[in-house]
């Protein structure tokens, strides 16, 4: 929705990547006040249109002239994802260092994958973000909210989402045997995946003006990089964008998802240029620093999360 203020005319449409108009939803007349509306994915014709990006476009004029526009990305996604699991039954261990279980997954775009497993002693369901390809997810006793996994026959299903809410399932049988002894060298299974020191990006440019610790009687859960209204903000890390918008005291906020359960946040910013859903690599834009939210003056707030829990973004920052 949009709000006209005094008199003007106002128009609305939908455009496709080559700027072309699919579908006028609101012809061009005067107009005053709150005005709602709702695409319902089908061009002037009453055609599904097909999936890609769109955007909704508003235009305002008073007397003759341009006063206004406004753009609204839409992302259309009717298709539901690839989902490609192990053909024959999966084989994981069990020993001293707790239950070990590898599982190669390949999707075709970004989504957020259920795992539920069932078996002796153990009902779970399990959430991951995976990335467009292939990639293996590690499970544990941990994962799975019991202190020793019994060796059995597990029965698991992944339910693959996209962003759009499309999903696909694919069920499997998992063998777990006690083994002999633990692999050598292997890390235990249960320690969270971290974004190794120096593997992410700084995400602007500019002093380090507050750091993660006790400030002002609380944590501050990140680090502030004081930089002007307008510097470019770059994803410190590939991902997937599960957050773009106004957030409170954040003001304006991304929050990007990594794989192993990294997060990375970015706030206060004055322009937003990605989309939740958006596959991003590191160091690609996704908008520009400001002074929105709670904020003395224009910086960058800058957050990296494991599991959820806020982290000191320094030690995986590379030296300046």
């Amino acid at each position: 929705g949009f709000r006209v203020q005094g008199r003007g005319t106002a128009a609305v449409v939908v455009r496709d990547e080559s700027r072309r108009v699919v579908r006028n939803l609101l012809p061009a007349q005067p107009r005053s006040g709150q005005v709602n509306l709702r695409w319902d994915g089908l061009d002037d014709a009453g055609r599904a249109v097909p999936d890609g990006r769109y955007v909704i476009a508003m235009a305002a004029t008073a007397g003759g002239r341009p006063t206004d526009t406004e753009e609204v990305p839409v992302l259309v996604d009717r298709t539901p994802p690839e989902l490609q699991l192990p053909r024959t039954p999966s084989t994981a261990t069990t020993g001293p260092q707790g239950m070990r279980l590898s599982l190669p997954i390949r999707v075709n775009e970004p989504v957020t994958a259920e795992l539920r497993i069932q078996g002796p002693g153990v009902q779970r369901r399990i959430r991951r973000t995976l990335l467009a390809g292939s990639t293996t997810v590690h499970l544990s006793e941990r994962d799975l909210g019991v202190r020793r996994v019994r060796p059995g026959r597990y029965r698991l299903a992944v339910i693959a989402r996209d962003t759009a809410g499309n999903a696909v399932q694919r069920r499997m049988v998992v063998e777990l045997r006690q083994a002999a002894r633990p692999p050598q060298g292997a890390p235990p299974a249960d320690v969270p995946r971290q974004p190794a020191a120096g593997r992410i990006l700084w995400p602007t440019t500019g002093p380090l003006t507050s750091p993660f610790g006790p400030r002002w009687g609380r944590l501050h859960q990140g680090i502030d990089i004081g930089a002007n209204t307008g510097t470019p903000i770059i994803a410190a890390r590939d991902g997937i964008v599960s957050f773009a918008g106004s957030n409170g005291g954040y003001g304006n906020m991304v929050l990007i998802e990594h794989p192993g359960g990294a997060s990375t946040l970015y706030a206060h910013m004055s322009r937003i240029d990605v989309v939740v859903g958006q596959s991003l690599r590191a160091a690609q834009p996704i908008g520009l620093v400001g002074a929105t939210g709670s904020v003395t003056g224009p910086h960058l707030h800058f957050e990296v999360r494991l599991a959820g829990r806020p982290v000191d973004p320094m030690p995986y920052l590379p030296p300046r």
